[in-house]
């Protein structure tokens, strides 16, 4: 089983570290406690709508920095979410898929979606409509 704010957690650092940001730098362009952005990449609090807001803000002005205004693709707070979503339906997808292959159930199965498992499944399943904000 995996958690949404895990999942969000590590599409948010994933799209942090891809922009070259520390958690630090990222923490300030949001004027939050670095604290709390280490807390939200780890899926320890829940994360809100309002939270989601002001990371899409925060990616959307470094695309504009580092691509320029004509050239960066900004973000919405619903397609954070949405990225969310398609990659958690590819994770059920494959659970399946392994299950149907292997003809049994796996033991211990939220070992294969936490931690740097969970990070590579999101860079794998990552869907084709966001490669651009890459």
């Amino acid at each position: 089983m995996i958690l949404v704010n895990e999942l969000m957690g590590r599409i948010v650092a994933h799209l942090r570290r891809r922009w070259g940001l520390s958690q630090r730098a990222f923490a300030r362009a949001l004027d939050w406690p670095q604290g709390l952005v280490s807390k939200v990449e780890r899926g320890d609090v829940s994360i809100t709508w309002d939270q989601i807001d002001a990371i899409a803000g925060v990616l959307t002005e470094v695309a504009e920095a580092r691509r320029g205004p004509d050239h960066a693709i900004g973000w919405a707070s619903w397609e954070l979410f949405h990225l969310g979503d398609l990659i958690a339906d590819e994770l059920e997808d494959e659970g399946y898929r392994l299950i149907w292959k292997t003809e049994r159930l796996i033991r211990n199965p939220e070992r294969y979606v936490r931690g740097a498992e969970l990070d590579e499944l999101v860079l794998q399943l990552w869907d084709p409509a966001y490669r651009d904000r890459l």
